[in-house]
């Protein structure tokens, strides 16, 4: 009885295990099925993954859209470059975007009178920044990494960076559609191993749960 107990606590284990791989492997695949579907299907004619256009609106001097950090490279890969690729940023034909140093753009605007955008999910929310116009006009700022009138086109590198909404010669009432592309060059890569890596769970939970089953009825055969 103890013998029989304890085979079939062996079984349930090895059930447990089955089914986790097989869910783990699953959502690897299904998520690997869905960026190589998305790498295939919804690139544009540039090869650019395209984001919506967006209208964005900010009574001060500037319209920033915080810092996004590309430093989290835990596995030692690069988020910029090797992952974001190029990014296009667009806007409307008499606006100034620019992309800057995290650090440099919050002293640039310090006590400039801006408004930062706030995403989230479908809502868009504003935190309003007190002050007053900009120091200068931004084009004569040396902080950009990548600047232009309507648009921008940045290699992304690591680091933190801001990129910032003004009207050319710094006056109040910044109103812009915008929108965001990139070649994302991992995206097909990365997806396919994914995958591959979820096909493979999937097979050996498949095993490991088809060897549990024929351990369970041969079991009583050979008592």
């Amino acid at each position: 009885m103890t013998e029989a107990r304890a085979v079939g606590g062996v079984r349930t284990l090895v059930g447990v295990v089955a089914l986790v791989l097989l869910v783990c492997g699953s959502v690897l695949a299904a998520a690997g099925a869905v960026g190589v579907w998305v790498d295939g299907t919804r690139r544009d004619a540039d090869g650019f993954l395209t984001t919506g256009a967006r209208s964005f609106h900010s009574n001060g001097y500037a319209l920033s859209f915080g810092a996004v950090d590309m430093r989290w490279t835990e596995v030692a890969v690069p988020v910029g470059q090797d992952w974001l690729g190029v990014v296009e940023l667009r806007g409307d034909q008499d606006v100034f975007v620019g992309i800057g140093a995290a650090d440099d753009v919050a002293e640039y605007l310090a006590e400039v009178e801006y408004d930062e955008v706030r995403v989230r999910e479908a809502a868009i929310g504003y935190r309003h920044h007190p002050g007053g116009p900009a120091p200068s006009v931004p084009a004569a700022r040396p902080i950009w990494v990548a600047y232009g009138t309507g648009s921008l086109a940045w290699q992304a590198e690591e680091g933190e960076w801001a990129a910032v909404l003004l009207n050319p010669d710094g006056s109040r009432v910044v109103d812009s559609k915008v929108s965001a592309r990139a070649t994302v060059p991992a995206l097909g890569p990365v997806s396919a191993t994914a995958l591959l890596g979820g096909v493979v769970v999937l097979a050996v939970g498949g095993v490991v749960l088809l060897s549990a089953g024929v351990r369970g009825r041969k079991r009583p055969n050979g008592q």
